[in-house]
């Protein structure tokens, strides 16, 4: 079956059955996606028209580990991948307009070799995190949640001393 449609701007919510939907040549700028999957690649692996994409919420899915799939998201700005099970912060480099991520209550561990320079906003309540190396080199954080986290190494935290906001 193959969908070619340029009215819909926009996709709440989709049935796990149409990701074998081929050829779908929509502009869908925001996506909701939630209890289905268990990679990224299983949703963005698909030609669904991704270029335009500025919102992408895959909260509350089996995401173990994030992956290369999320490189061609060049233009979101949004991504929620909160209540997963993600322990690292990787494949993201191409995500050159993302000023928003969610990453609460998953697995991860160490925020090292974390590279989103345009992020402003940084949520990473209720995981496992036991340090703050790696947050240098996001310069234009603004706001960080840190909150329920197992930090015991504070080396770093001046420089977080500056962000509006600081849980």
């Amino acid at each position: 079956m193959h969908v070619h449609s340029q009215a819909h701007t926009q996709v709440a919510k989709i049935d796990p059955s149409l990701l074998e939907l081929g050829g779908v040549s929509n502009r869908i700028l925001s996506l909701t996606v939630n209890e289905s999957l268990n990679t990224c690649e299983e949703l963005l692996g698909q030609d669904l028209g991704w270029a335009s994409l500025k919102q992408l919420n895959l909260q509350n899915n089996l995401i173990t580990a994030l992956d290369s799939s999320l490189d061609q998201l060049q233009v979101v700005q949004t991504i929620n991948l909160s209540q997963n099970q993600i322990s690292k912060i990787e494949f993201m480099t191409g995500c050159l307009c993302l000023d928003f991520l969610d990453l609460s209550f998953n697995m991860i561990e160490s925020l090292e070799g974390v590279a989103l320079g345009a992020l402003k906003i940084l949520h990473l309540r209720g995981n496992q995190i036991f340090s703050v190396n790696g947050l240098e080199n996001l310069r234009a954080l603004e706001e960080l949640n840190l909150a329920e986290n197992r930090i015991a190494d504070y080396k770093g935290m001046e420089r977080l001393r500056d962000l509006p906001l600081l849980s």
